[in-house]
């Protein structure tokens, strides 16, 4: 179901990230491999089960071939031109994949105290920030220009969910555990990145998930940093602020 314009989004920062937004009118977005969550672009049980079978019928399948072919050489079949372990080829692909996708992460829920403690931190002191409050609408009109793909995420159980059935699917999937965060997330996928670090591959949506054509040794383009910026006029945002001082906590509330 499609969420509403007007439904109010809420981004979590220190006061520097704040600051930083404001003054440069740019959106940080950071690379997703660098999250806290190491289980970042994961698949799911079923998708594993799935993949196991496809390559462990590939597997039997030339090694079927090869007895044949010392008998029978014109039914000989080609081997691989390397020898890499597919299941760790899945494994790279996939580590490929979050190296080249940057997000910013927003929530859609109410205001949240355990957000505030969990993401905003000002001199090593936890709880205090800046949280940036505008609607739907108004954040997805704002970075349209860099056609971004704004999705909340779907959080599963990953023991019992089905397999997922696009590449870009598990960067929008999270583990049930994070369900609290009620995540928006605005994506920024670097193919050129992803083709630098996987070279000639080729996408598939089948169950088996993405599959190079050959492998080759390529060296990472680290030029790309763990994060990147993007122009972003992000008007009528409305700052709750949190300060600490000898009486305690204190809040500060603003529009611009």
């Amino acid at each position: 179901m499609a969420l509403p314009d007007h439904m109010p989004v809420w981004r979590y920062l220190p006061l520097c990230g704040v600051i930083d937004s404001i003054e440069r009118q740019r959106l940080r977005l950071t690379r997703i491999d660098t999250f806290g969550d190491a289980f970042e672009g994961s698949v799911t049980k079923k998708q594993m089960e799935d993949q196991n079978a496809i390559l462990i019928g590939a597997a039997s399948r030339q090694h079927m071939f090869n007895a044949i072919s010392s008998h029978y050489p014109s039914m000989s079949r080609p081997t691989p031109i390397d020898d890499e372990d597919p299941w760790s080829r899945i494994t790279r692909l996939r580590r490929a994949r979050t190296r080249s996708a940057h997000a910013s992460c927003w929530s859609l829920s109410d205001e949240s105290e355990p957000l505030w403690w969990r993401y905003c931190r000002d001199n090593d002191c936890p709880g205090v920030g800046v949280v940036l409050r505008t609607t739907l609408g108004r954040l997805k009109g704002s970075v349209k220009v860099h056609k971004l793909d704004v999705r909340p995420i779907t959080y599963l159980r990953y023991q019992e969910a089905p397999a997922f059935t696009d590449d870009i699917a598990p960067l929008f999937h999270k583990r049930h555990g994070f369900n609290a965060e009620c995540e928006l997330r605005l994506l920024k996928f670097n193919e050129e990145h992803f083709k630098a670090l996987i070279p000639n591959f080729k996408h598939s949506t089948a169950a088996g998930g993405s599959q190079p054509d050959q492998h080759q040794t390529a060296k990472p383009d680290r030029s790309t940093g763990t994060d990147c910026q993007i122009e972003s006029r992000l008007i009528h945002l409305e700052i709750l602020s949190r300060i600490r001082s000898l009486a305690g906590l204190h809040h500060r509330y603003s529009r611009i």
